[in-house]
């Protein structure tokens, strides 16, 4: 073993000369005029007060019919100012902070009790100022009462079980009755009122639109631009994690209830299912799936079995609530239409582009810091938005399509798996700072960032700190199959990768390694290429994507019809998922890779650079899309920070399938996008990496890829 080590390190050692440091971000960071921050003030007639989620501003003299108290976790009590009104005059239960008030009540709803058992059966509903646990038989609006859902996980009578969440297809096959609750307890979320706090829209709405408080008081200082959730942002990860479970616990609850009207010999099967239930995921990037979106999720009807009105099991076929979501009402301003949809291309483009996204997964866990996998991971995750389409592609509007919980619990499962093969591995801060309703990136982001608006039972919101271990979910009564309860760290971290390599591992006997595969500590190493995309989000207007094709050799260099794109190889995509309109992000720099090895594999290019780079300069091409309601084709140069790169690294891959691979420094070459509109250009700064040596980058062909592939697509229909 100690010779591999030291065999390894002068292979890294001598690549080092190579290696030179990437360009640096440009510091994103933003800043609201809110008041209590240095050289902002309140406007005439208003002071700067406390307030939920950060300082803001209150009418002078504002009258008040209670006192309170702001009660923290991290020591005692602390008074606060005269809390402001949470019901106007009129009974509007979104409260104008500038007009004084008939009612008011406190400014918090923390208070400090003992944490509730998980085996409660409805969501805990903390009383404002009191810190009562309740069971309301209907249930009132917390973001205007003053309660909150505390977050704890699925419903379960014994508090320390732990159930895995499950991939979409083997819930339907082999867990009928829990994938029947499923459905039900999906059917019922969905007919909820809109104004019900724990309903699909309001839910859904977390996320982006309507740009409400979820369960806070209105405040000036909220910013109705932005929903809860963070994009390009160190808490990307965290702070999906506890949105999904609060997704999942009431989902739970809703099982339970419908489980508990079955009666007779159904009973006991249907509530041990209940229990049972965890939020399902779709693997985009296992064999089994190849990106394919699971056939139940595009079937507009499904067959279920109700508990009729004797408790009997009765057959039903309804409208299937993974097909899509019907709005209960018109929402023009969020440019929502009756239902959600989804792209009539969405299977083609993720199929085909499946190679690239399960080797990129692969990749994550060769990053052995966490800001890097966060960031690459973002990136994998912003591809199947933008392939999937529709209100997918659209961060205001994604929460309210079906799928997208079952895209998000397998991003929260990638999560779980590096934390088990990285223990240790947490964010760092690093001087960068998220926007949004709740945060306004005036501090830089840490693991003690509030992931507003998720709160523990006493109060306190999660941050990621909360939740840094691979262990961590089984406090919430979740795992995921290859992240098993009961073993040691170590042994977690040799199973998890023993299932990462088998999952998504290339094999070492396909011809494109070199090395000796006899001992099982033994490397085996090739190059790895992929394209490397690096552009500035002020810059894109709306949610955009790049496919990666390498072109026939056998077309012919005039054909520039729609099919011609169809007869070359989509080996990868690169999404940028924002939204209608520009957001403005802490980190505005997008560093985004497209893997393009395995296809390179599948179309006979050799993988060395003297083979590979000319290839590429001859056949690489991209195309820039926007989409939104229609998927328009856009020059590159359309996206004037726009800097496509091509770079290789040198992966060493053991046959003892508890080692992750291991990487080199990239190196980039100017060959393979020389001349191309958005491509690097010899001379410039390479996104990623040091250049290559001149001896690995000459254009051995004649480079026609500029010519023969810069043209302009007509505008195709998104959706049917």
């Amino acid at each position: 073993m100690g010779t591999v080590i030291l065999s390894l390190g002068v292979f890294f050692l001598n690549l080092a000369f190579l290696v030179g440091s990437s360009i640096s971000a440009v510091d994103g960071k933003r800043h609201a005029d809110r008041c209590g921050y240095p050289h902002r003030s309140c406007p005439e007639g208003y002071e700067c007060v406390e307030a939920p989620y950060a300082s803001t501003c209150r009418k002078v003299n504002f009258s008040s019919t209670s006192s309170s108290l702001r009660i923290s976790t991290d020591g005692p009590p602390k008074s606060t100012p005269t809390p402001f009104c949470s019901t106007c005059s009129g009974g509007t239960s979104l409260p104008s902070l500038t007009s004084e008030c008939g009612t008011c009540t406190d400014i918090l709803t923390v208070a400090p009790t003992a944490t509730p058992s998980n085996s409660q059966n409805t969501s805990i509903i903390v009383s404002h100022g009191t810190g009562v646990v309740s069971e309301p038989t209907s249930r009132p609006s917390a973001t205007s009462t003053g309660n909150y859902t505390a977050i704890v996980g699925a419903s379960r009578s014994d508090p320390v079980k732990v159930v895995e969440r499950l991939p979409i297809d083997v819930l339907q096959r082999d867990h009928v009755d829990e994938f029947n609750l499923y459905i039900l307890a999906l059917e019922s979320l969905q007919s909820r009122a809109e104004n019900d706090d724990l309903s699909w829209y309001q839910l859904g709405g977390i996320h982006g639109y309507p740009h409400i408080p979820w369960q806070y008081p209105s405040s000036l200082a909220d910013d109705t631009n932005y929903g809860y959730c963070t994009h390009t942002s160190l808490i990307f990860l965290p702070w999906h994690r506890p949105y999904v479970l609060a997704f999942e616990q009431i989902l739970s609850e809703e099982a339970v209830s419908i489980a508990k009207r079955f009666t007779g010999s159904s009973a006991t099967k249907y509530q041990t299912a209940a229990e049972n239930l965890r939020a399902p995921y779709w693997d985009w990037a296992s064999n089994d799936t190849r990106s394919r979106i699971p056939d139940v999720v595009s079937i507009p009807t499904i067959n279920v079995v109700r508990p009729g009105s004797n408790g009997i099991e009765s057959n039903s076929s309804i409208p299937n609530p993974l097909y899509s979501y019907k709005f209960a009402a018109v929402h023009t301003d969020g440019g929502l239409g009756a239902t959600t949809v989804r792209s009539s291309s969405a299977d083609d483009i993720l199929t085909r582009s499946f190679s690239s996204r399960q080797h990129g997964v692969l990749e994550l866990f060769s990053l052995s810091d966490f800001n890097s996998f966060s960031t690459k991971a973002e990136g994998i995750h912003g591809d199947i938005h933008t392939g999937v389409g529709g209100n997918m592609a659209i961060v205001d509007r994604a929460g309210f399509d079906p799928i997208f919980w079952l895209h998000h619990c397998q991003v929260d499962r990638i999560y779980s798996l590096y934390q088990a093969t990285h223990p240790g591995g947490v964010l760092t801060a690093d001087g960068t700072s998220t926007i949004t309703f709740a945060l306004h990136g005036d501090a830089e982001d840490d693991l003690f960032t509030p992931l507003y608006p998720f709160r523990h039972p006493s109060g306190k919101e999660f941050n990621s700190d909360d939740i840094k271990t691979a262990q961590s979910t089984f406090t919430y009564g979740y795992t995921y199959p290859e992240v098993p309860v009961g073993l040691s760290e170590q042994d977690l971290q040799a199973y998890a990768a023993k299932m990462i390599n088998k999952l998504y591992g290339p094999s070492l006997d396909d011809g494109s390694f070199a090395g000796n595969t006899s001992g099982a500590q033994i490397p085996t190493a090739r190059l790895e290429w992929s394209a490397n995309v690096l552009l500035d989000s002020d810059d894109v207007n709306g949610t955009h994507r790049i496919l990666f094709y390498i072109g026939n050799s056998n077309n012919s260099n005039s054909s520039l019809s729609d099919n011609f794109r169809s007869n070359d190889t989509l080996v990868g995509v690169a999404g940028i998922f924002t939204g209608t309109t520009p957001m403005v992000l802490g980190n505005t720099m997008l560093n985004l890779t497209v893997p393009l090895t395995n296809d390179l594999v599948k179309n006979n290019i050799a993988l060395r650079a003297n083979d590979t780079v000319p290839e590429l300069a001859s056949r690489l091409y991209w195309v820039v899309e926007k989409v939104q309601d229609m998927v328009n084709e856009i020059p590159p140069t359309d996206i004037k920070s726009l800097k496509i790169a091509v770079s290789s690294t040198v992966t060493q891959y053991f046959p003892n399938t508890a080692m992750l691979p291991v990487k080199s420094n990239p190196l980039t070459y100017y060959a393979p996008t020389a001349g191309k509109d958005g491509g690097l250009q010899p001379g410039e700064a390479p996104p990623v990496g040091a250049v290559a040596p001149p001896v690995l980058d000459s254009l051995t062909g004649t480079n026609t890829t500029a010519a023969r592939f810069r043209r302009h697509r007509k505008s195709t229909v998104l959706h049917k």
